[in-house]
């Protein structure tokens, strides 16, 4: 079974696929990080640290070497990018083939909604004054 790990980072979650290597007795992990700038291997501390984390099962019928291997072949070949590749994209890419992010897609539309809001504010505070 092919294990993904969801990081609780307070404002946002950090997606990570299980990898079948250990460090100091832990699995280590395979993300696309900001912090790195691309997908790296690291060890499980490094990733999840004291932060609130669970594991999830992949819903997928490959076999985890497959999915490890199409994740490993991404370390250091990508790059993070917030809102197009970020470590959910990255995860949902390796298990399922399609790049998906609920995250990202949220932060778009208040990204947008955002700015309707102030381009709202700017043209009503014109016609007023």
């Amino acid at each position: 079974m092919v294990g993904i790990v969801i990081v609780y980072m307070g404002l946002y979650q950090h997606w990570a696929l299980v990898s079948d290597r250990q460090h100091s007795g832990k699995p280590m992990l395979i993300s696309n990080t900001r912090r790195n700038g691309t997908v790296r291997e690291e060890p499980w501390d490094t990733v999840v640290g004291n932060r609130p984390y669970k594991v999830f099962p992949a819903m997928t019928h490959e076999p985890v070497h497959t999915i490890v291997a199409r994740a490993r072949k991404a370390i250091g070949s990508v790059r993070y990018d917030l809102l197009d590749y970020n470590c959910e994209h990255f995860v949902k890419e390796v298990v399922t083939g399609v790049a998906k992010s609920s995250q990202s897609s949220m932060l778009k539309v208040l990204a947008g909604l955002a700015a309707i809001g102030g381009i709202y504010i700017v043209t009503r505070n014109r016609w007023v004054a």
